[in-house]
């Protein structure tokens, strides 16, 4: 077994259903199956050699940050799996949950569209928009918001809600066109909804 950290061997020996016996009518795809179902496992490759062995290799799920639940930050990675036994890395993202009505537990897996918005937002918004993501905040009615800092110091931040990440590139293109509108235009944007295609709303 190689490429495990957080299982042990033996876990995931165990997990692939081939411990102790004859690999000669083993389903190597299937043993892979059984271990990618362990929470915090991204993917698993079976070998069979010969009769009597087998090489399992392993990717672990790893922390990209957090999701706010209840006041507290349950560590994720960037596909959305709840983690366990993993801290995120210092300043990582924080998405914080609106009014939750749930618990959340390992292995459980969040809106993926969210999370893959919010991986895209956390590492282009400055290339695309010239602003920093500076919070992250989800409602299962709306999707996901981000908050962008203003382009100075001075000036206030905008809350852009985007939803999901299904037309990203039309929803960051239309994004940039409204916001150098506005700055032509000297206008005071705060909020922007884009969740509605060309129905863009403002104020």
């Amino acid at each position: 077994v190689t490429g495990a950290g957080r299982f042990s061997p033996q876990d995931i020996v165990r997990a692939s259903g081939l411990d102790g016996a004859s690999t000669f009518r083993a389903d190597a795809a299937s043993a892979a199956r059984r271990i990618e179902a362990l929470p915090g496992i991204r993917s698993a490759t079976v070998e069979l050699h010969g009769w009597t062995a087998a090489t399992i290799v392993v990717e672990e799920r790893t922390a990209w940050g957090s999701w706010q639940i209840n006041g507290v930050n349950v560590p994720i990675d960037d596909e959305g799996y709840v983690l366990d036994g993993v801290q995120p890395p210092e300043g990582s993202p924080v998405v914080i949950e609106v009014n939750p009505g749930r618990v959340l537990n390992a292995g459980d897996r969040l809106d993926a569209g969210a999370i893959a918005l919010a991986v895209r937002l956390v590492r282009e918004s400055e290339t695309a928009f010239g602003r920093r993501v500076t919070a992250l905040a989800y409602r299962e009615s709306a999707g996901l918001t981000a908050v962008l800092s203003g382009e100075t110091v001075d000036d206030e931040p905008i809350w852009v809600t985007f939803g999901d990440s299904r037309d990203y590139d039309y929803k960051v293109a239309a994004l940039y066109v409204l916001l150098e509108q506005a700055r032509a235009q000297q206008l005071d944007v705060r909020a922007i909804d884009l969740r509605f295609g060309s129905r863009l709303s403002f104020n």
